[in-house]
């Protein structure tokens, strides 16, 4: 991620003008609202559904399907189709409360910065969902991102586009990221790929399904800066990736049972079970069949933990370093495995 959403976000109390909305059938009446840099949809009832329509539009203002200071924002959505919107584009989007079940999607067209789904400042994001297809954006895509709560259960599809930077499907500074998914199809992202991210908390079972497509960095099921990472699976086909594979990491904390699939693809930096600077790894595993893998594998790699239970799978493919079960550079390696077939 290459700006802070923290500052890009500005909630007030906006200037209103008209602005045409195509409502969808089954939605509760709507108005859009737009000022100088936002357009968002607003209700007299604000737990109704919203839903921001734009199609055969160039638009320089930010979209939101809903802003709230205080409350939740639930079950709202942006449709954008073949149109240029040169700003933000948001689902739902909380200081206080909660953003959950909000939907972004977006079809053959460009966004110029953000695409999330749903967004809290202090509350969780939980269940939210982006869909690109046929389209360019030119900053990161996220399926949920907290703040300061937890990240859960959202989901990031991209299809057939261009990401500019990053792609996750949950993102949290402060909770956890857990059940969030990444999935990439016939796709480029420029940076890395995230199932789940965390800062200060742990990562699990996020996942990442990568098909036909090529990323520009590293890829993750799950990532924790300060927690632990565990459960997390990266699953790559018939795809290119220029840096590293790892299905868990963490800086400070344990990783454990994460778990990496390559299959007909190139890897060109290494590949990671799962990697921890400064604590244990432990039962991760690694299969690679019909792959090329450019520098080592790794089932699991410590820096001053120790390594254990972790193994290696490969099966007609090239490696073209180091095949390594298990690893610790300051602690113990045992119970490590490497199987070729």
């Amino acid at each position: 991620m290459r700006k802070n959403l923290s500052y890009k976000i500005l909630i007030s109390v906006l200037a209103l003008s008209a602005f045409n909305c195509n409502e969808p059938a089954n939605t509760a009446a709507a108005d859009i609202l737009s000022a100088s840099s936002n357009i968002y949809a607003i209700q007299n009832n604000a737990s109704a559904k919203k839903v921001v329509v734009i199609k055969d539009e160039n638009i320089t203002q930010n979209i939101f399907g809903d802003i709230a200071e205080n409350s939740n924002v639930t079950s709202n959505e942006v449709i954008i189709t073949r149109s240029t919107i040169t700003g933000l584009v948001y689902g739902g989007l909380s200081s206080r409360g909660n953003s959950n079940y909000n939907t972004v999607t977006i079809n053959n067209s460009t966004i110029s910065d953000y695409v999330v789904g749903g967004y809290s400042e202090a509350g969780n994001a939980s269940k939210n969902n982006t869909f690109i297809t046929n389209s360019s954006i030119g900053y990161d895509a996220y399926g949920g991102y907290s703040k300061a709560g937890n990240a859960s259960k959202n989901n990031t599809f991209i299809t057939n586009s261009s990401i500019g930077y990053d792609a996750y499907g949950g993102y949290s500074e402060a909770g956890n990221a857990s059940k969030n998914n990444t999935f990439i199809t016939n796709s480029s992202i420029s940076d890395d790929v995230f199932g789940g991210y965390s800062y200060y908390a742990n990562a699990y079972n996020n996942n990442v399904f990568i098909t036909n497509s090529s990323i520009g960095d590293d890829v993750y099921g799950g990532y924790s800066e300060a927690g632990n990472a565990s459960k997390n699976n990266v699953f790559i086909s018939d795809s290119n990736i220029a840096e590293d594979v790892i299905g868990g990491y963490s800086e400070a904390g344990n990783t454990s049972k994460n778990n990496v699939f390559i299959t007909n693809s190139s890897v060109f930096q290494n590949v990671y079970g799962s990697s921890s600077a400064e604590s244990n790894a432990f039962g991760n595993n690694v299969f690679i069949t019909d792959s090329s893998i450019s520098y080592d594998v790794y089932g699991g790699a410590s820096g001053t933990g120790n390594s254990l239970n972790n193994n290696v799978f490969v099966k007609g493919s090239s490696i073209f370093q180091d095949v390594v079960g298990g690893y610790s550079k300051a602690g113990n390696a045992l119970n490590n495995s490497f199987f070729y077939r």
